[in-house]
């Protein structure tokens, strides 16, 4: 009899080792990539950055933005459409779209304001040279975040610091 409520044991144990594994994998439909082509420049030179974000098969979002933060000694901000049509800031800064997935549109009842007419993106990648001038910038070190916006939520991505050298070294 013991050994009969031991095998049950084990087995709802096992069962439930499985579920916790299964249910804390991170279950995310999209990657976000974001290279930087050379991380020390002087001020004056672009920083040249290959963005990216992929929706995986089967997977659909209404994508709202894109942007591209950098924060260090000048907070540079920058918002663009999936297009690359720039939405705000991006001041010397160019983007060029080189792919992107399939475009669905929907028109429906939106929260009970009346219709709205929305895009969302099938499977695909979505990818951007972006090429932002610093010659109004400081010296520094700067951190580059790319964020997607999508159905109200945020999903980031950091690339690696970027050193911006004013001449023979970092000063202000």
């Amino acid at each position: 009899m013991e050994q009969k409520h031991a095998r049950i044991a084990s087995v709802v144990i096992a069962t439930l080792l499985i579920l916790v594994l299964i249910m804390s994998a991170p279950a995310q439909a999209f990657s976000l990539g974001l290279n930087i082509e050379k991380n020390i420049l002087k001020i004056g030179e672009k920083i040249n950055l290959d963005a990216s974000f992929t929706i995986d098969q089967g997977e659909n979002f209404p994508i709202e933005k894109f942007s591209i933060i950098l924060n260090g000694n000048t907070n540079f901000s920058c918002s663009f459409l999936p297009s690359g049509e720039i939405i705000s800031g991006c001041e010397g800064t160019t983007i060029t779209l080189i792919s992107m997935p399939n475009l669905t549109s929907e028109y429906g009842y939106d929260n009970g304001y009346g219709y709205s007419y929305g895009y969302n993106f099938g499977q695909g990648t979505f990818k951007y040279k972006i090429s932002i001038n610093t010659d109004n910038f400081h010296s520094g070190i700067y951190n580059p975040v790319f964020i997607t916006s999508a159905d109200g939520e945020q999903f980031e991505k950091q690339g690696d610091s970027i050193f911006l050298l004013n001449g023979g070294g970092l000063r202000g």
